[in-house]
């Protein structure tokens, strides 16, 4: 593996990831990528146990979670893209979680960039039919952290593919 992975890898996990990934975006159409070339993505699994007190619908510890998991994944992506501009390279750190005034006609809840697009291309799972991102050991219990990149990074994964099959669960409840 590229050492300049391999750091990334140590580091991003280091601080509390539980996967980090390496995605080529150079493939997307016009403008998606911003201009970045690669991205590295970033794991965070949620708690067991707190999604276990779950129902119906979230509770407020719940939300409390999903509020530090955004801080620690932007904590991680920002340490991750600063270590990249240390050797170089130009880097971006997508913001977990967040909302770009919405233009006429489009999703108001759109970001700067899907952070699922990168985990899938990095081959760290696959778009479910909820259109929600199942990664591979987790399912959907993670929040994702992406940081675009034109550093020499190596990208030996292949892009993930749905294992969904016949499956109807996060569909039909």
């Amino acid at each position: 593996m590229n050492p300049l992975n391999e750091k990334i890898e140590a580091l991003g996990k280091g601080l509390g990831a539980a996967q980090v990934g390496f995605a080529d975006l150079s493939g997307l159409p016009d403008g998606l990528n911003l201009g970045y070339p690669g991205a590295v993505s970033v794991v965070v699994r949620l708690s067991k146990g707190i999604l276990a007190q779950m129902d119906d619908a979230p509770t407020a510890t719940y939300f409390s979670h999903y509020r530090i998991v955004n801080r620690l994944i932007d904590e991680i992506t920002l340490r991750v893209a600063l270590a990249l501009e240390e050797g170089g390279a130009m880097a971006v750190a997508v913001p977990a979680s967040q909302s770009l005034p919405s233009v006429k006609g489009e999703n108001p809840y759109r970001g700067l960039f899907a952070h699922k697009t990168a985990a899938v291309i990095a081959g760290m799972g696959w778009i479910g039919k909820s259109a929600l991102f199942i990664h591979r050991d987790y399912g959907p219990a993670v929040r994702l952290g992406t940081v675009l990149t034109d550093a020499p990074l190596d990208i030996v994964a292949a892009p993930g593919k749905s294992e969904c099959g016949s499956c109807q669960a996060c569909v039909n409840p």
